[in-house]
């Protein structure tokens, strides 16, 4: 470690003399003013712990130690009182001691049982050896300076702690404004995920309302549509009596219009199971020849024209298909129908 300044301690005055030139040096090496007043407090709180209980025989130290990875100012204070196992001595310094590691980082180098060293990092990096001479005599000046200097340093104390405080008091204030719109966005994010609970609760109920309603109305309607279909297959198929051209191609017309709306209202009931999540698959092994044979039975009959023709070319030894044969001839079905 490099030395800068070393202060004997044996008066209160001599405590605020470290404390000046501790204040200064962390000053001229660029740290914050925060952090300048950090340094000054734990040197003062040093030279407060090792001067308890009347102890005469203290040393306050300033040095840099110019570490590679990270040079550090190293403040310590070495003293009879900081080591004794006198209870009342220990006790009268300890709070000053705490004090003084709650504002900086503790040190490996301590010289002995009798030493407290504390470090902070630079905040500008090494210094070079010209630059550490410079410090030394400043620090002398300051030092020279600083034996009628007491009530001064004690009125910047003052004007320090009055700073801080004012700080401190800034600082509650915006806190307390961010609480205020901590609170208020909350209220605002509680507010939005009551109402996007409510808008889903809406949503399935209305989900619900209409699935029932497809399921219900396919199930109402298919009924009339079944008495309907049978009705006019039985009047074509002419049990009751011949009917001439124009009373076939009528009925021919209620027939083919009852038989479509059946197939929507069969469409409906499927869209509500899937909906429901009642649909049930029958997977099976079938063969295309089959299938095509099917809906060329079930198709051919709803041609609209002669124009209109329809042509199942299925290719020779097609292999068998798994699948449902019901979903897959209802899907064709309907694609042929549009």
């Amino acid at each position: 470690m490099n030395p800068l300044l070393k202060v004997e301690l044996r008066h209160d005055v001599d405590g605020v003399v470290a404390r000046q030139a501790a204040r200064h040096l962390a000053r001229r090496l660029g740290f914050e003013h925060q952090d300048q007043i950090r340094i000054a407090t734990a040197v003062s709180e040093l030279a407060r712990a090792a001067l308890a209980a009347g102890a005469c025989e203290a040393v306050a130290e300033l040095g840099i130690e110019n570490r590679s990875s990270e040079p550090l100012l190293v403040v310590s204070v070495t003293g009879p009182a900081l080591g004794s196992t006198d209870a009342d001595k220990r006790a009268a310094g300890d709070d000053a001691m705490l004090a003084a590691r709650r504002l900086l980082d503790a040190h490996d180098a301590a010289a002995g049982p009798d030493t407290v060293a504390l470090a902070r990092a630079l905040p500008k990096g090494r210094l070079a050896a010209e630059r550490i001479d410079e410090l030394r005599d400043e620090l002398a000046q300051v030092v020279a300076r600083a034996d009628s200097a007491y009530g001064t340093e004690l009125h910047r104390q003052n004007l320090e702690l009055s700073a801080t405080l004012f700080e401190l008091e800034k600082k509650q204030q915006e806190l307390t404004r961010l609480n205020a719109e901590l609170a208020d966005t909350n209220r605002g994010v509680m507010a939005l995920y009551a109402e996007l609970d409510e808008r889903a609760n809406q949503m399935r109920r209305a989900d619900e309302q209409k699935t029932k309603f497809f399921s219900h109305m396919s199930h109402e309607l298919r009924t009339p549509l079944n008495s309907i279909l049978a009705l006019s297959r039985l009047l074509l198929a002419e049990t009751d009596g011949r009917l001439n051209d124009e009373q076939a191609k009528q009925l021919r017309l209620i027939h083919d219009a009852a038989e479509e709306l059946y197939e929507v209202v069969s469409d409906l009931l499927d869209l509500a199971k899937v909906e429901a999540g009642k649909i049930k698959v029958s997977v099976g092994r079938f063969s295309v020849e089959s299938l095509f044979g099917a809906l060329r039975g079930l198709l051919k009959p709803l041609l609209p024209a002669a124009s209109v023709s329809l042509e199942f070319d299925a290719p020779a030894d097609l292999p068998s298909l798994i699948g449902d044969e019901s979903k897959v001839a209802q899907v064709l079905r309907n694609f042929l129908s549009n």
